[in-house]
């Protein structure tokens, strides 16, 4: 088959290096951005759509994501028939992924522009947070589909109770609106962002704050505006400037039996934009590692390691792909027991070691 790519963006490598593209051959990569004209992707050149006519083809593959009718619209106007046209989704199987407690059957070849069907056909398996997510009336929310496993697991004891949830980075505001459905009208919901047209999302439930997560004097203010939050979601801009400020002066302002989330924790490895990469000094993943220090600081023997408010504050560290997970609780210095409780001998024995 003789075929012709649409689109030299991001996803134009990733659909070029599938299978079932990779045997057809491949005569140009086409678009409409002249600065990428006399490009070269993958041993294939990038010419301008007014060029497609210069070839011979069986079918023009589009790997622009959202914009297939505009793309459509636009080849027509050169001359291209639609049944010419193929959308990358309907044409290219996808392998295997994470998708937390989601379902779907991935053996039977399954195309990118299935997944969502093939989701929504699991529905009565799934619990209340990925079905919102997946179905619920809400705007454009953009989440890993394994997130919804975490939340359920940390946040479901929060369902149908008076709580304050924060979290920072809106978009649309379609996760706000999923957190309202899923908790319930008891809960208080508050936005942070950086882009001062989020305020629309506002309701009665949903209030909405615009600053600078990096912006210390921004949460010194915040905190004297709102109470104390029952769970906090940071997903706002992932630099690791943001998201060790936002830890610092926001964790404080967790109750103490709150729950805090970081997410996309993986901008901590990505060299090319977030200036960071593995084992680097200053990214959040590598501040975060201090925290398994802290909660075992009061065993610590030497000066190094002293007991600070994170040891007394942290109850439990939960790590998982892409977001870190701290559960706060008062805590005290641990305690063991000796207990012995047979027919020749009955005693019970606390041991404090060296903390009384």
């Amino acid at each position: 088959m003789q075929i012709i790519i649409y689109g030299a963006g991001g996803n134009c490598k990733h659909v070029m290096d599938k299978e079932e593209v990779r045997q057809n051959n491949i005569l140009c990569i086409a678009d409409k951005d002249i600065k990428k004209s006399g490009m070269n992707i993958n041993g294939i050149d990038v010419v301008l759509p007014e060029q497609i006519k210069g070839y011979e083809y069986d079918f023009i593959l589009v790997t622009v994501n959202r914009k297939l009718g505009k793309i459509k619209k636009e080849l027509a106007e050169i001359g291209i028939p639609e049944d010419k046209i193929i959308y990358w989704k309907d044409y290219v199987k996808v392998s295997p992924r994470n998708i937390g407690t989601m379902t779907a059957d991935w053996s039977k070849g399954l195309r990118a522009g299935d997944v969502y069907g093939e989701l929504c056909s699991h529905l009565e398996e799934l619990n209340d947070m990925e079905a919102e997510f997946l179905t619920g009336r809400h705007k454009r929310s953009f989440k890993w589909l394994h997130y919804f496993e975490i939340y359920n697991r940390h946040l479901s004891k929060y369902i149908g109770k008076d709580i304050t949830i924060m979290e920072i980075g809106i978009d649309k505001g379609g996760s706000l609106q999923i957190w309202k459905k899923i908790f319930g009208p008891k809960a208080k919901i508050i936005g942070i962002d950086i882009e001062p047209s989020c305020k629309e999302i506002e309701d009665e439930q949903i209030e909405v704050y615009i600053g600078d997560q990096a912006d210390r004097d921004f949460w010194k203010r915040i905190k004297t505006k709102i109470p104390k939050v029952d769970i906090l979601i940071d997903d706002g801009g992932h630099y690791m400037e943001q998201q060790i400020v936002t830890f610092e002066e926001m964790f404080p302002h967790i109750k103490d039996d709150g729950v805090y989330l970081c997410e996309d924790t993986g901008t901590s490895y990505d060299s090319r934009k977030y200036d960071s990469g593995y084992k680097k000094e200053n990214t959040f993943i590598e501040y975060s590692k201090n925290f398994i220090d802290y909660i075992h600081a009061w065993f610590a023997t030497g000066q190094e390691l002293q007991v600070n408010e994170y040891t007394r504050s942290m109850h439990s560290l939960h790590y998982y792909f892409g977001v870190l997970v701290v559960e706060k609780k008062v805590m005290y210095p641990p305690m063991d027991m000796e207990v012995c409780n047979t027919d020749e001998e009955k005693y019970a024995l606390c041991h404090f070691h060296e903390i009384l």
